[in-house]
């Protein structure tokens, strides 16, 4: 094996290896005597995270291996293993992470401390080498890491860009958990969902019982982020749901569920890292229940089982999200580093020139930039249905949307076969297909969430791999309304609404302001009730 040597003024001579990419990295994995050097440069580093452990990063590997090309380079002293760095490339793509990608909360190397400028700067300069046109990002680097080179080496400093970020940290301290959930607003709610019926929260420690409830965990986690961000991690990659189950019975994972009755209300899978615990799994709450805030209990619940447990620290990682702040008891740093060619770091400085006043200006007139974004990456998403429609039909479909007023159907008397509905089937939801309508995902996911936390109850119906119908009903009243049903099953909506009537009652009442949907029905001969006065025949 090619190697290239490196010496550092007085320490002994370390040898480098050649980058090791692809095949030649799943060989490596295979030997034993390396996975077990590694192991011990692991657990003698002190800024390592579980996300740079063995287990962790082979696994991934392995489990990645059709999608995501490993890189790994590694340094040596008197055959000990003294430094490593292991990346990944999605095939055909231009840019390279830490190993892990966005499965690892923090991307670092390892290195024994009087190595690791040596290392880190000579690995990095022949991955560049290897991959010239590419761009190496490390999401997260851990405080503690060293990282002045960036800035003391003028080689480096043109061609690093190094952003220092907030962690929020949850220091665990039995007495403030028990003290924030004796708070008055949080002990009404944990009184209030107690008088409706059995309250428990419990840790998964059995590998069955954790892959029964995943299921239900990644639905109501899936559902969250795609309302929020049109991302629905687990339904767009079933790998990695697959991954955790890999991850819980090696174990990685700590798990645990707040339950109501038996069902989940909220629930968290962190990944443990010796006496630290890091939010990256998946945390969950039951949109349903959201007036109760079972996240934030599930949260206060988890604090006080870590300190039993003898749990120093859980880290609610980077990210802005404004709950974390209101669980943080303490704070320090992260960084985010970008490596590229020469000029990179004067090209951010230029971007930051323009972008910065402009921010500013947008808040002192009260404005978020984040919202800013996201609004307009919803109106993408809505151009997008716009241009594979075409312009004229997109408008034209625009004008059937929405009636000016509602209209009002008694389903009793609709006169069609019933059909089995879904009741509460919030899986169903996410198998929503937005191509050939006029309805983002993002758009109708929002809208599910919403009327979720306002206590409406979905009523679906699903064929294989796309949700067909769904109607909502209103919590204390007989109305039905929220009516969707795709293009490809207005022959099955009569058959729908006959089977939501066998579920809500022969009084239930439909409310519809679709104009499209009103044509569909009236082409079977339904009509609206003759008291809504606002109807024209």
């Amino acid at each position: 094996m090619q190697q290239v040597y490196i010496r550092k003024v007085g320490t002994e001579e370390i040898s480098l290896s050649e980058v090791l990419v692809g095949e030649a990295v799943y060989r490596l994995l295979q030997d034993e005597d390396f996975i077990a050097d590694w192991d011990v440069l692991y657990n003698n580093c002190p800024w390592s995270t579980v996300f740079q452990s063995p287990t962790f990063v082979k696994t991934w590997f392995l489990l990645h291996k059709e999608l995501q090309e490993p890189i790994l380079v590694k340094a040596e002293r008197n055959g000990c293993l003294v430094g490593l760095l292991s990346l990944t490339r999605e095939y055909n793509s231009s840019n390279i992470r830490g190993a892990g990608a966005w499965d690892a909360e923090y991307h670092v190397w390892l290195a024994l401390e009087n190595h690791t400028n040596e290392f880190i700067k000579e690995a990095l300069r022949r991955v560049q080498l290897k991959f010239p046109a590419h761009v190496i990002s490390f999401h997260y680097i851990p405080a503690g890491v060293p990282v002045a080179w960036v800035k003391d080496d003028a080689w480096w400093q043109q061609r690093c860009v190094l952003e220092q970020v907030d962690r929020p940290l949850m220091e665990i301290d039995e007495s403030y958990f028990t003290n924030e959930l004796k708070k008055k607003n949080r002990r009404e709610k944990i009184n209030r969902l107690k008088r409706i019926g059995e309250l428990s929260f419990v840790r998964i420690t059995d590998d069955a019982q954790f892959s029964e409830v995943l299921d239900e965990l990644t639905t109501q986690f899936d559902l969250r982020k795609g309302a929020m961000f049109n991302k629905c991690p687990f339904k767009d990659s079933p790998l990695s749901k697959e991954l955790l189950k890999v991850y819980f019975k090696k174990g990685l994972l700590h798990a645990t569920v707040l339950k109501l009755n038996g069902l989940v209300i909220a629930s968290n899978v962190s990944f443990m890292s010796g006496s630290w615990l890091h939010l990256q799994g998946l945390n969950s709450h039951s949109a349903s229940h959201a007036k109760f805030s079972p996240g934030i209990l599930a949260f206060l619940m988890l604090g006080k089982m870590l300190a039993e447990e003898g749990y120093d620290v859980f880290d609610l990682t980077p990210g802005g999200d404004t709950y974390k702040d209101g669980l943080a008891n303490k704070y320090d740093h992260a960084y985010n580093l970008t490596v590229g060619g020469y000029g990179l770091r004067a090209k951010h400085k230029l971007k930051s020139f323009f972008l910065k006043p402009l921010k500013a200006g947008l808040r002192q007139r009260g404005y978020n930039p984040l919202e800013i974004r996201f609004g307009w990456y919803k109106l993408r998403e809505r151009l997008r249905i716009a241009y594979a429609a075409g312009p004229a039909e997109y408008l034209l479909g625009l004008s059937k949307l929405l009636l000016k007023s509602e209209r009002t159907f008694a389903l009793a008397k609709i006169s069609a076969s019933a059909v089995a509905v879904n009741v509460n089937c919030l899986d169903d939801l996410l198998w929503f297909d937005q191509q050939g309508g006029l309805l983002t995902r993002w758009d109708f996911l929002s809208d599910c969430q919403a009327r979720l936390e306002a206590g409406q109850q979905p009523l679906t119906l699903r064929t294989g791999s796309r949700l067909l119908c769904c109607a909502w009903l209103v919590p204390g009243s007989l109305q039905i309304n929220g009516l969707y049903c795709h293009k490809q099953a207005f022959s099955s909506l009569a058959n729908f609404l006959a089977g939501v009537t066998q579920h809500a009652g022969t009084d239930a009442v439909l409310l519809l302001r679709d104009r499209e949907l009103l044509a569909v029905l009236k082409k079977m001969s339904v009509r609206p009730d003759k008291l809504d006065l606002a109807y024209q025949s």
